[in-house]
């Protein structure tokens, strides 16, 4: 009866605090919608120019695939020098057709272009490669030439047919608002109510320690799964990400992660000594390690094995195992046990360091 009293407080008090209210609501909305558009790998509208030396059917329709993609915009500027207008940026690709590639194309002979393109940046001239690349096998389709290849692959991309990065970005932002907003949250909760005095209410209530904190994490709890539901419809209406695995699969670790995140706040809660140290804290433990380290834009096989090894303290990286392979991948809970057993493992230390850490200071 103590503890649902401490439950309701704490809800009568997230209630009539307007900053809390924002942080919890307005904040991530903003956030998932905006960080949705704005981190998105793909490149589109390239701008290239083309010289056609052959002025040939097949030229003209090699063209006409290009202008056709939508990852590439043909730029028609004959007066400019090629390398100039490489060094203005003004474009980031050159397509060089040679003499005699219908003639190459009508024998079924090997024949190449030349493409050329600005790697001051190497990602996107990967990215830019492989657009042409695919832009030159629709145009082989178009016209039905077979060439001699030794080996053919037969490319098949499960899960994201279509490589759109917001599959891959929607449930890492997922991952990242829910640990932000949920150990923002909390991470202010004790220190705030030390700063106020009204500490000593608790310190000559009949309740142990292990109990308000699970009673200051209840509300919190209930109110983030809420959030959560916000931000996977954001994903799913409006960035048309699918869920193909159980909804209730999905809200049961949603559920844990944002234990973990709430009772994360809670331990730098007891730890701090003002709200401002606390709030510091829980956002440079939270937004640079999941963004850097957890696996959500930088693959963690490309990284060097200390920050490897670093990366298994990181919640967010197990969470974007579990909400990826939900979300696209249709993951039953038996193949996502491992990085289930890891959040429990973190909420558990997590609650257990706030419990005693809080015992010890109402005791004094």
């Amino acid at each position: 009866m103590a503890l649902l009293g401490i439950i309701t407080k704490e809800f009568y008090h997230i209630m009539r605090d307007f900053r809390t209210l924002i942080i919890l609501f307005l904040m991530p909305l903003l956030q998932m919608i905006m960080f949705g558009y704005a981190l998105n790998l793909e490149i589109q509208q390239v701008r290239i120019t083309i010289d056609d030396h052959d002025h040939s059917e097949y030229s003209r329709q090699l063209i006409r695939a290009f202008q056709g993609s939508n990852f590439f915009k043909i730029i028609n500027d004959d007066d400019q020098d090629l390398e100039v207008q490489f060094f203005k940026r003004a474009i980031r690709g050159h397509l060089t057709i040679p003499d005699g590639f219908a003639k190459s194309m009508n024998e079924n002979q090997p024949t190449q272009v030349d493409f050329m393109i600005d790697a001051s940046n190497s990602n996107d001239a990967i990215l830019i490669e492989q657009y042409a690349m695919q832009t030159l096998l629709h145009f082989k389709e178009l016209i039905g030439v077979k060439q001699y290849v030794p080996v053919e692959i037969n490319q098949v991309f499960r899960f994201n047919p279509e490589l759109k990065s917001t599959y891959f970005m929607v449930p890492g932002l997922l991952a990242l608002l829910m640990i932000m907003i949920t150990t923002m949250l909390t991470s202010i909760t004790l220190v705030r109510e030390k700063e106020m005095g009204t500490m000593t209410l608790l310190k000559i209530s009949p309740l142990h320690s292990f109990e308000i904190i699970i009673g200051k994490v209840v509300p919190y709890l209930l109110l983030s799964v809420l959030v959560g539901t916000i931000i996977i419809l954001v994903g799913v209406l409006l960035f048309q990400v699918p869920v193909r695995g159980s909804i209730l699969l999905l809200y049961f670790f949603l559920f844990l992660y944002c234990l973990t995140g709430l009772s994360f706040g809670m331990m730098i809660s007891s730890l701090a000594k003002t709200q401002q140290v606390a709030m510091l804290f829980a956002l440079m433990s939270t937004i640079l390690p999941t963004l850097i380290l957890a696996g959500f834009i930088f693959p963690l096989a490309s990284m060097p094995k200390l920050l490897q090894y670093i990366s298994y303290i990181i919640p967010a990286r197990y969470f974007l195992v579990i909400v990826r392979g939900i979300m696209l991948k249709d993951n039953t809970f038996i193949e996502l046990l491992k990085p289930s057993l890891a959040l429990i493992g973190f909420s558990s230390i997590f609650i257990i360091v706030s419990t005693k850490k809080f015992k010890t200071y109402l005791e004094q």
